[in-house]
């Protein structure tokens, strides 16, 4: 019987330029963190918003894969003080050893040392901790009054929120961010658009974490915001009879200011015109994060 894990880290504004190479890191932390710990899954995905990262691992195993682990230990007519302090480093007694022919008249002491399955909820609460720990932002702080120690948590922005859940069950943990500051907790309580939603939002799996943040203007999936901004802009384009430029690198970073994209059309004052097009365009682009488009018989 497998279920899934949802994970969301809220925080203040996470800048448009790292949402793509977080959201990968987050998921490749998993992933290696998994793998490392036996727990078995289906896949991995992520998704970011200027506010959040957000994960599901799907098919997670109920416990870690069961394990056999053997180790060589010394001769069998070894000193005892040499066979203690193997007994000593695998935990067994000397009735649990097992005795092999070393092919040469005598015989090897191994342990051969069953470790159990491990529940999935203690190895996804401990892959939480280290991916927020060893996450590796180009550029991140600390805030409050944990910032006067080098030993806080350092992320890109105040991390806000936690949503831990696994077979919709809220995963028990925190994180301490240091400096005496009150440690965020796992929960089930998610906020929406900072403008148009007001409350907490309380999830219980990701499809309803997905369709209750669409519901408080939030779209999760950034490759959904994309073809937004993009419909919405061709269609009035079409509508004021002029050309939308495109431009990939602006709709990638468009879709990482906002949450909720919605297409406006505007002009600017003819007596601004006479500029060459080619500063209005970078102007716009640079300083407004605009698209900019001509009349249909023109190129730009």
């Amino acid at each position: 019987m497998t279920e899934d894990f949802l994970l969301e880290l809220r925080s203040e504004e996470i800048p448009a330029r790292m949402q793509e190479k977080a959201r990968q890191d987050l998921a490749a932390l998993f992933d290696a963190r998994l793998k490392a710990l036996n727990l078995a899954f289906t896949s991995i995905e992520s998704y970011a918003t200027p506010r959040r990262l957000a994960l599901i691992v799907r098919g997670v195993a109920a416990t870690t894969t069961a394990m056999s682990e053997e180790r060589k230990g010394p001769r069998a007519d070894a000193p005892a003080q040499a066979i203690e302090g193997f007994l000593r480093s695998t935990g067994l007694t000397r009735e649990q050893l097992v005795a092999r022919d070393d092919g040469k008249g005598g015989q090897i002491l191994f342990a051969v040392i069953d470790r159990p399955g491990v529940p999935a909820g203690s190895v996804l609460a401990s892959a939480v901790a280290n991916a927020i720990h060893a996450f590796a932002w180009p550029k991140s702080m600390r805030w409050g009054e944990a910032s006067a120690s080098t030993e806080s948590l350092r992320w890109v922005r105040p991390l806000q929120g936690i949503v831990a859940l696994f077979d919709g069950k809220t995963l028990g943990g925190e994180i301490d961010p240091g400096g005496g500051m009150a440690p965020v907790k796992f929960g089930d309580t998610t906020r929406g658009h900072r403008f148009l939603s007001t409350g907490e939002i309380k999830v219980a799996g990701f499809d309803d974490y997905v369709a209750k943040l669409k519901a408080a203007h939030v779209v999760l999936d950034p490759a959904e915001r994309k073809k937004t901004i993009v419909d919405g802009a061709q269609r009035l384009a079409r509508e004021a009879q002029v050309a939308l430029k495109d431009d990939e690198g602006l709709l990638e970073e468009v879709a990482g200011l906002v949450e909720w994209p919605v297409a406006l059309l505007g002009t600017i004052d003819p007596q601004f015109m006479d500029v060459p097009a080619e500063v209005l365009v970078v102007s716009m682009k640079t300083h407004q994060r605009y698209f900019a488009t001509t009349k249909t018989d023109e190129a730009f």
